[in-house]
């Protein structure tokens, strides 16, 4: 009776176990640039994000990692809660806003984006997560009238502080620096 009751308690154990699938967590970047202090600003240009690209390798709902240097892992229960063709330009759009003190700064296709004086294209060259860091590498154009008026490039690592959940966290700083970079040019521009 005893051997049949324990038999009874693994198979249900092992039902359940079964029963329960895993939790998926979902992530978005977040704007860090520190917030300005004081008016905004009427003297920089406005700008508009008009373009970014992306690996078509990350361009995916879930996070990538790299497990070697020829094999990544996409983990299928930790995703993007928004594409990151779209959660990029509006992170970028309040980062600069605040690197720059200014409310003049969209991403197309808002309206605001159609009268900008400088536009913004933005090609990811590299975005990946491997051995404990995220790290970026952008190319970056200013056009001002269909003339290039800056061509830049940006590159951030920056550590994970834990697992796969801090991976945002990392993206997001990172784009601090490209969007710093950014505004310096910008600001450099008369």
């Amino acid at each position: 009776m005893m051997k049949k009751l324990i038999s009874l308690s693994i198979i249900l154990l092992l039902l359940a176990a079964c029963s329960t699938s895993p939790r998926n967590s979902y992530y978005t970047l977040t704007p860090l640039a520190p917030l300005p202090s004081g008016k905004a600003s009427t003297t920089v240009p406005s700008i508009a994000i008009v373009s970014v690209t992306l690996p078509e390798l990350v361009d995916r709902p879930h996070l990538v990692v790299a497990a070697s240097d020829s094999k990544v892992d996409i983990l299928e229960f930790h995703r993007w809660a928004e594409s990151l063709k779209a959660s990029i330009p509006r992170v970028m759009v309040d980062n600069l806003s605040r690197l720059l003190g200014s409310e003049r700064v969209s991403s197309y296709p808002q309206v605001a984006a159609l009268d900008a004086t400088l536009l913004l294209y933005v090609d990811f060259q590299g975005f990946s997560v491997s051995d404990g860091v995220a790290s970026m590498d952008v190319l970056w154009s200013l056009k001002d009238g269909g003339k290039i008026v800056h061509n830049g490039r940006s590159r951030s690592v920056q550590k994970l502080s834990g697992g796969h959940e801090t991976v945002a966290d990392a993206y997001s700083r990172a784009l601090v620096v490209v969007c710093s970079d950014i505004a310096g040019a910008v600001s450099g521009i008369k």
